[in-house]
């Protein structure tokens, strides 16, 4: 019967002298401590915080899109390189690509892309500030009273109306959507029939039209940018998902793990020390 083999990192009858050079391995623990805690401040001052946290963390919106040949409708495969180039020429900061799938109703594969971006509007505060000065100018004989942002809807109160077609033509002027992008034009969603008929009935109050024009949101631009970018006679982009995590949720998610962190680390300490000795659970 052979003898078996065993694979050992210090081989039996070793006298490595751990303790005895327990002063320098402290020296490099310490060094190296000092050294991580640095690389965060580092981190801070390049990216502009202590650590790198996704959008489960901080907040932001997280999109799926799928992609079609016009010409035999089924679903293809987008290079994730090409998506990514894309939004990085078009000065989107913080932003993360990955692939994924699911199986669609029919049974089949589909193969798309995950975008995150830290974003959550398509509009950013500076554009929203010369959207309203520039409706008020353009619309000022209408006897505007009042034109606030909620989201990527603007609130107008005015005593004369101001047809969704007439709203679209003014904001279809507009660009620069993020900072530093080439972005595209904004578009503003067209009214249900109710939003008609709510729109254009006075207030009977103040006699005033109280009317609400929505911006399309990110993922349509996206979708817009990738089509652009791939080869729209062939292609078509599709929305799949689009929905935001908010900063109040990320930040108690991330607090969360913090603190599991901490627990964790406290509750292996306690098993050393009643497993083992006391002394051995700080330095583990």
């Amino acid at each position: 019967m052979s003898e078996h083999k065993f694979r050992y990192l210090l081989p039996p009858g070793n006298s490595f002298q751990f303790v005895r050079k327990f002063r320098m391995w402290l020296i490099f623990s310490l060094l190296t401590m000092a050294a991580s805690v640095g690389a965060l401040f580092v981190n801070k001052s390049v990216r502009g915080d202590y650590m790198n946290w996704t959008i489960d963390f901080k907040g932001g919106t997280e999109m799926v899109f799928a992609f079609k040949d016009k010409g035999t409708k089924q679903y293809i495969v987008a290079d994730p390189s090409v998506i990514r180039s894309t939004l990085e020429k078009a000065g989107e900061d913080g932003i993360d690509v990955s692939e994924i799938e699911w199986t669609d109703e029919s049974g089949g594969k589909v193969k798309g892309v995950v975008v995150k971006t830290p974003r959550f509007s398509a509009l950013t505060e500076e554009l929203k500030t010369r959207a309203r000065d520039g409706f008020l100018a353009k619309f000022k004989d209408r006897k505007v009273t009042r034109a606030t942002w909620s989201g990527d809807r603007i609130n107008v109160r005015s005593s004369t109306a101001i047809s969704n077609a007439e709203a679209a033509e003014y904001f279809s002027t507009l660009e620069g959507t993020h900072s530093g992008a080439t972005s595209k034009k904004l578009e503003v969603k067209p009214w249900s029939s109710e939003e008609l008929q709510q729109y254009t009935t006075r207030d009977e109050g103040t006699k005033e039209l109280n009317q609400w024009f929505g911006i399309w949101g990110i993922d349509r631009q996206y979708q817009e940018m990738f089509t652009d970018a791939l080869d729209k006679n062939k292609t078509e982009v599709l929305v799949v998902q689009s929905y935001g995590v908010g900063a109040k949720a990320g930040s108690k998610l991330r607090d969360d793990a913090i603190k599991s962190l901490v627990y964790a680390i406290l509750l292996i300490m306690l098993y050393l020390a009643f497993r083992f000795d006391i002394r051995y659970a700080p330095g583990a």
